[in-house]
């Protein structure tokens, strides 16, 4: 879509596809971090790091399941490394609009949901 809008249907289906990807990722067993996905904001974010594309985000926060305000921990730590790790998985990369091959963002999209699909058939298969 060359100019999304605001909140629109096409924001909205980009939202719900990254929810399921952070709903993959974030650790399934109870642990001393707690996880919360920040709800849909509906706006569109541009960054001078991704060449100021159009982006719908989603946000994860880690935090201590007691004691918020704590400092960082191994916990949250090794948490986002793990969400990290699952992420790479699919191929997603920090702030990278294009893949090492050039593939542009659709097909780069294309494969990493369906690779992601097919882990998650696979983890539910367990």
């Amino acid at each position: 879509m060359e100019h999304p809008l605001p909140g629109c249907e096409h924001c909205r289906k980009v939202w719900r596809a990254l929810k399921a990807i952070a709903d993959w990722i974030i650790p399934r067993e109870e642990r001393d971090s707690d996880y919360d996905i920040v709800p849909f904001d509906q706006s569109i974010h541009y960054d001078a790091g991704r060449k100021f594309r159009s982006d719908v985000s989603l946000r994860i926060w880690i935090r201590h399941r007691s004691g918020f305000d704590r400092e960082v921990d191994a916990c949250e730590v090794r948490c986002l490394g793990e969400m990290t790790q699952r992420l790479a998985t699919i191929g997603a990369r920090k702030t990278q609009w294009e893949s090492d091959s050039g593939a542009d963002q659709g097909e780069l999209f294309r494969t990493a949901d369906r690779r992601h699909l097919w882990q998650m058939k696979a983890q539910q298969d367990q």
